[in-house]
């Protein structure tokens, strides 16, 4: 990394640490001695939504501009400087696809080799559940 991005690196990095403390950001005042916490937790919350959103616009600009390739063209472990410029690089890695089983496709087979009845129940008894996903919202605290 150049000096001169290391340098911007750290002063974003200043800017955006002060975001919820300073500046008007401050938390306000509350009753709750665990507010704070909550607050900041919010704060984080809109800042990783901010920031993503605000990734996604900038890399479709230069892919836009034609700046990162085409993807088609990397291979599964390859790293590439798809990007260059007197102050930075830019760089792509491919990394290995994942592997996943078509249900349907699978069922289709089992059902084939085994009956309707038989590939069914191969299915429930390997069929495993997930924790249910969990997400958080924030809402004003008036009710």
């Amino acid at each position: 990394m150049s000096l001169v991005i290391a340098d911007k690196y750290s002063k974003i990095l200043a800017a955006f640490s002060k975001i919820g403390k300073h500046n008007g950001t401050a938390p306000p005042e509350s009753k709750s001695n665990t507010f704070a916490l909550a607050y900041e937790y919010y704060v984080a919350a809109k800042l990783e939504s901010a920031a993503k959103k605000r990734k996604e616009q900038a890399q479709v600009a230069c892919v836009s501009a034609g700046m990162l390739g085409d993807k088609a063209d990397l291979v599964t472990g390859m790293l590439t400087v798809v990007y260059t410029s007197d102050i930075m690089n830019i760089t792509a890695k491919a990394a290995t696809p994942a592997k996943r089983i078509d249900p349907v496709e699978l069922a289709n087979e089992l059902s084939k080799r085994y009956g309707e009845l038989e590939a069914l129940k191969i299915i429930n008894a390997a069929t495993k559940y997930n924790a249910p996903a969990v997400s958080y919202d924030f809402t004003d605290g008036t009710g």
